[in-house]
């Protein structure tokens, strides 16, 4: 308890207070975020380059932790060929009990019996060999109660309270304050980078340790709130070590995406949402709280899917991070071209994305409304294209959008000839109503989704 005498120093905190309405302090509220990253960048000797990746993970509706060498090598064929930057393996490359990598997490010895004698190496270097850094999955601050590392490691490492370990679903949560908890994770860090030199890291975070740990601590709350402190200044220095590295904060799908964790890393995972319907309202709000160049969101077409359900799916990841999944093995030539169509287009935009602001043409998203859009525009430099994404997913079929003075809407995603009728496409109309308003219809109620680059008056197309 706080007294006179009892000095406590609370988390940072940040607030804006500007003129104009909410977009306005939105928009400040992203220059600030930018502002922590790049200081806690140039402290660690960083640069901004990992802005400038794509990055193909193999989890959502697609393997699902479930690796094996059979399931991998036609979907790094089929992402190499499709031009990304990064190939990551996400749970389970770890697994060697046939199902059990849930509760045997925590040594991070790759599985003995998932990649036959290629082994995990020889899969990185079929990543490697087809143009793409390798990523791996995993959760620092979780040992399972079946893991070997359980019994190596004291009481002391780990949450404990009444005298115990703190089991959530089979899991045990490590405390970063403990010198034993840092040197395992330390020694693991350092032996994968040695062995399968990664480019990329997913960093996970689903075990729920609850309201804190007794060690060390006068109150539990007092526990956790070191145990966060000591993980952030276990990050920085991972990131100190290896600059070069590229870690996604996951956190359970983005339920930690904090500045905390967010000025230290590199992309955030928007959600584990497998329903491109419902990704679409996330996607469209998630510039309330994540810089659109760590905006990972989930663009998993499929060669089963009608061309508007491929491009309602990859459209979420165009003006933020498109994070690619799906059975690109699958996928014909003519399915590969409208992904090759959605990277080409999010190349385009990363150019100059961290120079702009998110902004929402039809207002705050509503989680269940039938039209949702959100987009990009230029801060300092008018002159700049800007981006606007616009998902139909019901209701009227026309709607009215507010755009910058005098800018003009022109379809940017996908291009003429990448989706057709006899494959389901959706028309969409274009009219301008006066210098700040557009109505956009479309020809039938099917959900679709378009992005458009937002032209400023001066710009140069």
């Amino acid at each position: 308890m706080l007294d006179e005498r009892t000095d406590f120093v609370t988390v940072p905190a940040s607030f804006a207070i500007c003129s104009g309405g909410w977009q306005q302090v939105v928009e400040q509220m992203t220059l600030h975020r930018r502002a922590l990253r790049s200081a806690r960048l140039a402290v660690n000797g960083q640069n901004h380059d990992s802005e400038q990746l794509v990055i193909y993970n193999d989890y959502m509706n697609t393997l699902f932790g479930n690796p094996t060498a059979d399931k991998e090598l036609p979907l790094i064929e089929g992402a190499g060929k499709l031009g990304v930057d990064v190939f990551c393996i996400d749970a389970g490359w770890y697994d060697s009990a046939d199902g059990g990598w849930w509760d045997m997490v925590g040594e991070w010895k790759p599985s003995t019996n998932r990649f036959g004698n290629l082994g995990l190496k020889g899969i990185a270097s079929a990543i490697r060999k087809a143009g793409m850094g390798l990523g791996l999955w995993l959760e620092p601050e979780v040992v399972g109660v079946r893991s070997p590392i359980a019994n190596e490691l004291p009481d002391s490492a780990f949450f404990c309270r009444h005298g115990e370990r703190v089991a959530d679903d089979g899991r045990y949560h490590l405390d970063f304050r403990s010198p034993d908890a840092r040197a395992h994770m330390d020694d693991t860090m350092e032996r994968i980078i040695a062995e399968f030199q990664p480019k990329f890291f997913k960093f996970d975070y689903n075990t729920v340790p609850g309201v804190g740990t007794e060690i060390d601590a006068g109150y539990l709350g007092e526990g956790l709130l070191g145990h966060s402190r000591a993980y952030v200044r276990w990050l920085d220095d991972l990131k100190h070590r290896h600059p070069e590295l590229v870690i996604e904060n996951c956190g359970s799908g983005a339920m930690r995406a904090d500045y905390a964790m967010l000025q230290r890393l590199d992309l955030q995972s928007t959600s584990d949402q497998c329903d491109p319907a419902i990704y679409a309202a996330i996607a469209a709000g998630a510039s309330m709280s994540i810089l659109p160049e760590q905006q990972g969101n989930w663009g998993y077409a499929q060669q089963e899917m009608d061309d508007e359900t491929a491009v309602f799916t990859l459209a979420a990841g165009i003006a933020g991070r498109l994070y690619l999944s799906g059975f690109v093995n699958r996928m014909d030539e003519r399915r590969l071209r409208l992904v090759r169509g959605a990277i080409e287009a999010h190349r385009q935009v990363l150019r100059n994305q961290s120079g702009q602001v998110p902004f929402w043409p039809l207002g705050l998203p509503v989680f269940s409304g039938d039209w949702l859009a959100s987009g990009l525009l230029p801060y300092a430099d008018n002159n700049e294209t800007g981006y606007m994404t616009i998902w139909h997913r019901g209701g009227a079929n026309s709607v009215v959008v507010e755009v910058p003075q005098g800018a003009t809407l022109r379809p940017f995603f996908p291009k003429p000839g990448l989706i057709d009728k006899s494959h389901g496409a959706v028309d969409w109309h274009v009219e301008p109503l006066d210098g700040t308003h557009v109505r956009l219809t479309v020809s039938d109620n099917r959900r679709s989704a378009r992005v458009y680059a937002i032209d400023m008056p001066d710009s140069t197309k």
